[in-house]
């Protein structure tokens, strides 16, 4: 039987942390582009639609790279643990 051990449990914290940071970043993008999107009749409409789309992008990458990461050390085998 396998004990959850506190580095596992922090790392599942953590791990839920950053999809909540990423779900706000991702709402805050999805309203900037949709600013963007009703106000074409301005000189600078696209520079929020190309911002949300940037930080979305960049967003998800660090997520899934982050993620992934994270992953990785809580599958591996915790020498300390008794």
């Amino acid at each position: 039987m396998h004990r959850a051990s506190f580095k596992n449990f922090s790392l599942c914290i953590l791990l839920l942390a950053l999809g909540l940071m990423t779900a706000y970043v991702l709402f805050i993008s999805i309203i900037s582009i949709r600013i963007g999107l009703n106000n074409p009749e301005y000189d600078g409409f696209w520079v929020p639609i190309v911002a949300g789309v940037i930080a979305m992008f960049c967003c998800l990458w660090l997520l899934f790279y982050f993620s992934r990461f994270i992953i990785r050390k809580i599958r591996q085998k915790d020498f300390l643990e008794i």
